[in-house]
């Protein structure tokens, strides 16, 4: 029994349990990002060079002007967790993406 349980214990050590998949959350948010930013942000983008999306942002959406974002995925992170949506300059050209994930 002893075996068994140290096993178990071992086992939990090195896999963990139910670790972040950074990259599925990365995805979403961008996702997420996407369509907030274009339904949203796009109006005064002209003059952003990085458009901050937060997970506080897309419940605020949810309640205010009723948008259907998924977010049962970053039940486990907290509402700071952002995107950062960088913007060619004077456009709304999306360059590049940076992600600040704080999830358990």
């Amino acid at each position: 029994m002893k075996k068994k349980i140290l096993f178990l214990l071992i086992v939990l050590l090195f896999t963990g349990c139910g670790k972040v998949d950074t990259n599925k959350l990365e995805n979403k948010l961008q996702e997420l990002g996407n369509d907030y930013f274009s339904n949203y942000m796009i109006g005064s983008a002209q003059n952003l060079d990085v458009a901050l999306i937060s997970i506080a942002d897309l419940k605020e959406a949810n309640t205010i002007v009723d948008a259907n974002y998924d977010l049962s995925l970053f039940k486990n992170c907290e509402d700071t967790s952002m995107v950062k949506i960088y913007l060619k300059s004077g456009t709304t050209q999306i360059e590049k993406y940076e992600f600040d994930l704080k999830c358990k």
